[in-house]
């Protein structure tokens, strides 16, 4: 074997043994969705809904925002930790932004005990049809 061949090799272990590693999430590490037993619940009636910017009301635009952000062990947003994957229109992010931080979950759960979490949540801006 070459040399690169041989650090190639050694990396795609140490890669591997990190993933196997690390199978239970450190206290102030947050897992993906799909890596928790019981995955974090929107409590409802927590979430205010939100608010439809009006330009884009009165010019007919709806549109969406995808948001990524960590619901914490207590069941709650982290402000700080909202991050806009993708979005229509900047004024709809604004408004998914400030109404998520409204919202309360139920904690996600990893072998029984709370842990945080990150998510993905859609929002979607629709216009009743007439």
């Amino acid at each position: 074997m070459t040399r690169t061949t041989c650090l190639s090799l050694a990396l795609l272990l140490l890669g591997a043994t990190a993933l196997t590693a690390q199978t239970t999430p450190a206290a102030d590490s947050a897992v993906s969705e799909a890596a928790v037993g019981q995955r974090p619940v929107p409590i409802p009636g927590s979430c205010r809904a939100p608010s439809y910017p009006m330009m884009l009301r009165a010019a007919q635009i709806s549109g969406q925002v995808l948001l990524q952000f960590v619901v914490d062990t207590a069941g709650r947003v982290e402000p700080a930790s909202i991050q806009t994957v993708q979005s229509t229109h900047s004024q709809f992010t604004e408004a998914a932004r400030r109404s998520l931080t409204t919202c309360r979950y139920t904690p996600a759960r990893f072998d029984e005990r709370a842990v945080r979490v990150l998510v993905r949540t859609t929002v979607t801006f629709a216009l009743p049809r007439s």
